[in-house]
């Protein structure tokens, strides 16, 4: 066969092949620079290592992927516990409300009503008249039972083995909605939380309820000194309606400054205030005045900003209740336990079972 046939312009295999040996033995000589000792190095040339601009170039670069890193994790790791929170304040939110809705439709019974009848008087001798005995007699007994029902500290619910701290109302609660009163809504026992929501911080063998930073909730069956930081028949100032807002979300002034579970507001006052306003409020709660049971989280900051739910009234100036910074107790300064803001400055990121309902601070 004539291989050259087969290659146009007469170009034949015998040219490739020869052109291809020509190339192959062609030698590749690599582009050094030879240096002798002690001689300068060309203009352009590289140096073998890094310089110390260069390093510190590439440290400042690690630096700060290593903050947008941790940034980016601890963002992470902060929403999941603001969500694991409010999964958990929804969970017992949603059990108190099926509770509170059961009581609604509560029939009083001849001796509840006795009961409360008889109360009014040992707590007020003489200061009532039969007739407003018994217009008032069907609030304090509802009142009553419902403060029975959702005791908020130890000393209206003692505990075997219970330690007075932080998690006293946490405690409390896990007990309430696990083995307390149902008002007739369903079995309490069967009412399950996780490992990651329950603690025994304070080693008492009691389990409360935490967030999802670890921390004890509080609870507080009638938050009305959140609203009325003064006490009974003091005004609610627009910046402590801000206050409550931030826990409580919007609710109107007007509906802020009426009690949702009586008409005969006058006669609850009187009653309160003929107590000692401190004894009275202990009992129930300030009158006039909207409240509805709270639990809170201090949220990332793990700043309460609230009194504790325990009130103490025991006439010593305790932590946080030098509210003017004069150093003595004055008036309406002694604990109450009802949710009084200390530093209001650190209720912004509390978590609350309202503020989670209407979309949180």
């Amino acid at each position: 066969m004539n291989r050259s046939c087969l290659w146009p312009g007469n170009f034949t295999i015998d040219h490739f092949c020869h052109l291809r040996a020509q190339v192959i033995r062609i030698p590749m000589q690599p582009q050094t620079t030879h240096l002798r000792p002690g001689r300068p190095r060309p203009a352009g040339s590289q140096p073998g290592g890094f310089t110390l601009v260069e390093l510190l170039v590439v440290i400042t670069i690690i630096a700060l992927m290593m903050a947008v890193f941790t940034a980016v994790v601890g963002n992470m790791l902060g929403g999941a516990r603001h969500t694991a929170t409010e999964a958990t304040i929804t969970k017992i939110h949603r059990v108190i409300q099926q509770r509170r809705d059961a009581f609604a439709t509560y029939q009083l019974k001849r001796s509840e009503i006795s009961q409360a009848m008889r109360l009014i008087q040992v707590a007020a001798p003489g200061a009532f008249t039969s007739r407003e005995i018994r217009r008032l007699a069907p609030v304090v007994a509802r009142k009553n039972i419902f403060r029975q029902a959702f005791p908020q500290n130890q000393t209206e619910k003692p505990l075997p083995g219970n330690v007075v701290s932080e998690a006293d109302s946490a405690e409390v609660l896990y007990w309430v909605l696990t083995n307390g009163n149902d008002l007739g809504a369903f079995s309490a026992s069967d009412i399950r939380f996780s490992t990651s929501e329950l603690a025994d911080q304070d080693d008492d063998g009691l389990p409360e309820l935490v967030d999802g930073w670890g921390k004890p909730l509080r609870f507080y069956r009638w938050p009305t000194r959140l609203i009325r930081q003064g006490g009974p028949g003091t005004v609610v100032t627009p910046s402590q309606l801000d206050a409550a807002q931030m826990i409580l979300g919007t609710v109107s002034r007007q509906r802020f400054e009426q009690d949702p579970d009586e008409s005969a507001t006058e006669l609850f006052a009187r009653w309160i205030a003929a107590q000692g306003a401190n004894l009275g409020e202990i009992r129930f709660h300030t009158p006039s005045t909207w409240h509805a049971p709270l639990v809170v989280s201090g949220g990332a900051d793990q700043q309460l900003g609230l009194e504790e739910p325990h009130p103490n009234f025991n006439g010593v100036l305790d932590l946080n209740e030098d509210l003017n910074g004069n150093g003595q107790l004055d008036t309406g300064e002694d604990h109450s336990g009802l949710a009084r803001p200390i530093v209001a400055a650190a209720l912004f990121d509390n978590i609350s079972n309202y503020n989670v309902q209407r979309g949180g601070n």
